[in-house]
């Protein structure tokens, strides 16, 4: 798994997805903006890499960053497939003509076991962070 840090939601322009799964995060930061404006950037980052490529999951947690990522990809179409648990919902949309799954959390939601459950979940498997 590639992990890609975003401080302030702003990515590298010449940061590249990794060959497998790739997290996006925004660190803690005390220079960091108003959520919106994290969201935001934090939106247009994920849709650089996934222009670049097109995940075969894509993660999203708050629902401020889920919206603003559907609105930058242009989502046309959201399926709500079911929910994980509560606050966690699968869903499918249509990015760049094809269907890729989508897991939305919203904030507050899940223990911390929430993400290595969803892994297993989903057959996804963590390796080491970069």
């Amino acid at each position: 798994m590639t992990h890609l840090r975003a401080p302030g939601g702003r990515l590298d322009c010449r940061t590249s997805p990794g060959p497998g799964p790739t997290l996006l995060t925004v660190p803690d930061d005390e220079d960091a903006c108003d959520a919106e404006t994290v969201a935001a950037c934090l939106a247009e980052s994920a849709a650089r890499l996934i222009r670049q490529k097109v995940p075969g999951l894509l993660v999203v947690t708050g629902g401020d960053t889920a919206l603003a990522l559907l609105g930058v990809l242009d989502a046309t179409l959201v399926t709500v497939r079911g929910e994980f648990e509560a606050g966690v919902v699968h869903a499918c949309i249509r990015v760049q003509e094809r269907t890729v799954p989508l897991i939305t959390k919203a904030g507050g939601f899940g223990g911390p076991e929430l993400f290595t459950d969803l892994l297993s979940w989903t057959g996804f498997t963590a390796g080491p962070s970069k």
